[in-house]
């Protein structure tokens, strides 16, 4: 079964961190990776930060770069200043490629997020030109299906995947989107271990949300308290031989709003559970 090292931290859990201490955070709760975006690495080197010394600060905490999530702007388009992810349409491909090139990343996480329907035949062969350019910097690209987007669950995920077919592309297996777009966990059992290419946990609430945008955002649970099946997921990319960094992105607002040397211990206490439970389940 996985190790408590096997696991990395969203950045975005932490809005009021900066790169070291979130850095330090996972590193002395004994994970292995961390999530990032350009806007962490450019605040970085705003406050004085030189890529060696972010470099130096990844290694003395035992960690890498899990993802650079999330990339929107592969496509031509815009959305209103409203939507969750307006402010990522500001970020070029030049911006996550620099980060990659200065700190390496395992993979960069794409979404579709647009209000018009995803041309499968120019956008995947976008998405195969930016495969191309990221395997340069040794990282996969991976797209993250939602359940209010055009592609909005796994089987029209794989049909992108297929139609981009291309080596460095996989998906993003995000179990809080996979379970509210009604996926279940024998889903991953039938996947191609090809198609996989990052994992992203948490767990769900039974009843929705009125607003599932809104509870995406603010009202995730942690794994092992919903009614995700997260332990016999995780149980079965297990038993697929699925060898990913696996991140934790737990997105509410008592993570948000709790002290970072409070919210690691719970973190920790989650994982070495939800490890127990899925070990128990094979």
């Amino acid at each position: 079964m996985y190790q408590r090292s096997d696991f990395g931290l969203s950045c975005a859990m932490f809005p009021k961190g900066n790169f070291r201490s979130i850095a330090e955070a996972a590193g002395q709760a004994g994970f292995g990776s961390v999530s990032s975006r350009p806007t962490l690495y450019q605040q970085a080197l705003k406050e004085g930060l030189r890529v060696e010394d972010m470099k130096e600060i990844l290694a003395e905490n035992g960690l890498h770069i899990s993802e650079l999530d999330p990339y929107c702007a592969w496509v031509d388009g815009t959305v209103e200043a409203d939507n969750l992810v307006a402010s990522f349409f500001e970020l070029s491909e030049d911006d996550y490629m620099e980060m990659a090139e200065a700190l390496g990343a395992k993979s960069l996480n794409v979404l579709y997020a647009l209000d018009k329907p995803l041309d499968f035949s120019s956008d995947a062969d976008r998405l195969r030109q930016l495969s191309n350019r990221a395997a340069q910097y040794n990282m996969v690209v991976t797209f993250e299906f939602m359940p209010w987007m055009h592609i909005n669950n796994l089987a029209a995920a794989i049909k992108l995947a297929e139609a981009v077919n291309h080596p460095n592309f996989g998906l993003n297996i995000d179990f809080w989107h996979h379970a509210r777009s009604g996926g279940a966990a024998k889903d991953l059992m039938m996947l191609a271990p090809q198609h996989i290419a990052a994992v992203q946990i948490s767990d769900v609430e039974a009843i929705p949300w009125d607003d599932v945008i809104k509870e995406t955002a603010r009202g995730r649970k942690m794994p092992g308290t919903g009614v995700g099946d997260v332990a016999q997921k995780l149980a079965h990319l297990w038993q697929r031989g699925i060898n990913l960094p696996l991140t934790l992105e737990i997105f509410s607002m008592d993570v948000f709003t709790m002290p970072t040397d409070e919210l690691t211990p719970i973190l920790v206490k989650s994982i070495d559970k939800l490890l127990e439970d899925a070990k128990h389940s094979l």
